[in-house]
């Protein structure tokens, strides 16, 4: 990180710093504090929790939106994709070609059960 983001960081942000005694532009810092305040920090910044109104979250929300908005463009763009519509009225056919030839089962299966006796086997 720059001294520059560093600065902000202490002024805006709370960073922790070793002394509140600078040498000239330079500012002393332990880093058994800052370490973890900066790791804290960045995890706040980059994974914010489920449902949490910060601007981080929010912005975090909208990249993910948007990223997924220009996967579904690149996935019609290569035709990957179909209509609703239109998968709705192949599957609609689909359903009903089964259920006609479902339905015929019986009718080709009569010759062959009219001489069993057996119930069980005409069951099955």
């Amino acid at each position: 990180m720059s001294s520059a983001t560093l600065r902000e960081l202490v002024n805006k942000r709370h960073l922790p710093c070793a002394s509140a005694r600078r040498q000239g532009r330079k500012i002393r810092w332990n880093l058994t504090e800052v370490i973890p305040w900066l790791l804290d920090y960045y995890k706040r910044t980059y994974n914010p929790e489920v449902g949490h109104k910060s601007l981080d979250a929010e912005r975090l929300r909208l990249l993910s939106a948007q990223a997924d908005r220009e996967a579904l463009d690149n996935a019609r763009r290569r035709v990957e994709v179909i209509e609703y519509d239109e998968a709705e009225g192949c599957i609609t056919a689909l359903a009903a070609l089964v259920a006609n030839r479902l339905e015929g089962v019986a009718g080709r299966l009569a010759n062959e059960l009219v001489n069993a006796s057996n119930p069980a086997i005409i069951r099955g």
